[in-house]
């Protein structure tokens, strides 16, 4: 060991990008002397227990999959993106507590639109207001099921004042009036709204013509160009997440409804409508979660189909190819990325961290592209050694090779997130967390599942079974050996040491590539006081979300 310490030390020592302190030499050599005899003797090991360091490995992830039953998703946005200690998070618990929380908000716009270039046209007419009063009534009538019981607005709406809600409409400037003087009483009431009894809400308070009407110059309500209708309903503290459960089944009915009926409707009359409710942005974050499951399941089965072709060898016949490719390993290979990302997921949940929908759409992906790194840079690195070797020295001297390199890149993309997990915003953080725990079961799983693996895929290619058919074989004389050649290099090897590696050897080069890199990091550092944060609902949502 001595000596090999003395053989690096002196050979490194001449590396002119290297230190020369000697203690920080013998530092590095000795960290590096020990990985490579810990990847050794692990190589050794699994190469002769390939079956008990598959199962063994196997099971942690499994079982902590069984925390999936508790998984629950973070949608609320005051939850993902305002850290709990914050001075907005404490003035709104104040709030809360000491007064109630602010209602929730359910509402409709009906809006006429402009042609040929003019303005819009005012929507205050009879035709407009019938089509009002028809609304309503279909609002009134709606009933939402929750838990057996059926829910109207009369259960749920804000009542401050009297019996009646406290609905933000034209119909509230008493509704009587209209059958007499017909929409002539609502444009007196946009006028003298605050002094005449007549003109009070049903809930007898005066309405505002700001808040129902839209669209007008000035104060010249009459020629308002939309109709805008706000249901105010009551809010409760969220404690268990079940309190607002009437509301938000109503809420649902209630967009069901303008989907399926009110929006006909308006449209028939030559109007636009926008409609919203409370719980719309968690509804549609929830339903976009939903739909990105497909996006995720595709680049897997992209990533399956590029990493069984890339791992393929090219054998000398066509017959040995059904003995050389890499399908089978490619395939265990996902299955491995995709029981990192469930293991950490179902730990978290298992302790009772709530995921978010950053880490069901995003994390998938990170792992992914790190964990095809690591099996491209394993198979290629048993591919690299001598067919004459025995199993053993092949999957030892690979491990020797390309493990402390793995190992040591891992565990800094692990502390990278780990170090993120301090953020005190709740969506980083969280996010941070089942990364990091995803990344580090990724890496225990490559080397441990994956070499195992690769162990078994050799012992079928050398026996001559078919991939994806272990149990069939095409002849030992034909199908010996692992169609592999240690010494044969593959295309994009052959271009990196012959083309690309001696571009970069020229000194004119070196300087070019060094002076552009910089310039780009000091361009980056100048352009990063551009940035502007903030997070528009807008980038968050589908892009075929009503709410858009």
């Amino acid at each position: 060991m001595a000596r090999a310490l003395m053989t690096r030390f002196r050979c490194l020592k001449l590396h002119p990008l290297l230190p020369n302190h000697p203690i920080l030499l013998s530092f590095k050599l000795t960290c590096q002397f020990s990985l490579e005899v810990h990847c050794r003797k692990h190589g050794i090991f699994v190469a002769r227990h390939p079956l008990r360091v598959l199962c063994v490995s196997l099971l942690v992830p499994v079982l902590l999959c069984i925390g999936l039953f508790r998984l629950k998703v973070e949608t609320r946005p005051e939850k993902l993106w305002v850290s709990p200690g914050s001075e907005a998070a404490n003035e709104k618990n104040y709030f809360d507590s000491h007064l109630a929380p602010f209602y929730r908000i359910e509402q409709l716009v009906l809006a006429t639109s402009a042609s040929g270039g003019s303005e819009a046209p005012s929507i205050v007419n009879d035709n407009n207001m019938k089509l009002l009063f028809e609304i309503q009534k279909k609002v009134d009538d709606l009933r939402a099921n929750y838990s057996g019981s059926k829910v109207a607005l009369a259960d749920i709406c804000l009542k401050p004042l009297s019996t009646d809600c406290a609905t933000q409409s034209v119909l509230q400037l008493d509704p009587k009036k209209f059958d007499d003087s017909g929409i002539d009483h609502a444009k007196f009431c946009f006028q003298h709204y605050t002094s005449e009894e007549t003109c009070l809400s049903t809930f007898q308070s005066p309405v505002d013509p700001s808040t129902i009407l839209g669209g007008f110059p000035g104060s010249n309500f009459t020629e308002a160009s939309a109709f805008v209708i706000t249901y105010p309903v009551n809010n409760k503290v969220q404690t268990t997440g079940k309190e607002n459960g009437k509301a938000m089944a109503w809420e649902r009915a209630f967009i069901n409804l303008v989907k399926e009926e009110i929006r006909p409707m308006v449209l028939a009359q030559n109007l636009t409508l926008s409609f919203s409710s409370e719980s719309s942005i968690q509804d549609e974050l929830n339903r976009e979660s939903t739909a990105d499951a497909i996006t995720i399941m595709i680049s897997y089965i992209v990533m399956f189909a590029y990493i069984s072709f890339t791992l393929g060898d090219r054998p000398s016949r066509w017959l040995l190819l059904f003995v050389s490719s890499k399908v089978l390993l490619g395939l265990s290979g996902v299955v491995l990325v995709m029981l990192s990302v469930l293991g950490s997921m179902g730990f978290f949940s298992a302790i009772g961290v709530k995921s978010t929908l950053i880490i069901m759409e995003v994390i998938p992906f990170l792992v992914l592209a790190v964990g095809v790194d690591n099996m491209c840079i394993l198979v290629h690195a048993v591919k690299r050694q001598p067919d004459q070797s025995n199993l053993e020295e092949r999957i030892s001297d690979a491990l020797v090779e390309v493990g402390p390199s793995i190992t040591l890149a891992s565990f800094a993309e692990v502390l990278a997130f780990a170090v993120s997990a301090i953020n005190p915003m709740p969506a980083t953080r969280v996010f941070s967390m089942f990364a990091a725990l995803a990344v580090f079961m990724d890496f225990l799983l490559q080397v441990t599942a994956f070499v195992a693996l690769i162990v078994f895929d050799i012992r079928r290619a050398q026996d001559g079974r078919i991939d994806c058919v272990p149990c069939a074989r095409i002849t030992p004389s034909t199908g010996a050996g692992d169609g592999g050649d240690g010494q044969r290099l593959h295309l994009l090897a052959r271009y990196m040491r012959d083309v690309h590696g001696r571009i970069l050897r020229n000194r004119a080069v070196k300087f070019v590539v060094i002076t552009v890199f910089v310039g780009l990091t000091f361009a980056s550092i100048a352009l990063s006081t551009r940035l502007q944060p903030g997070l528009e609902q807008q980038i968050v949502l589908p892009r075929n979300s009503y709410l858009q």
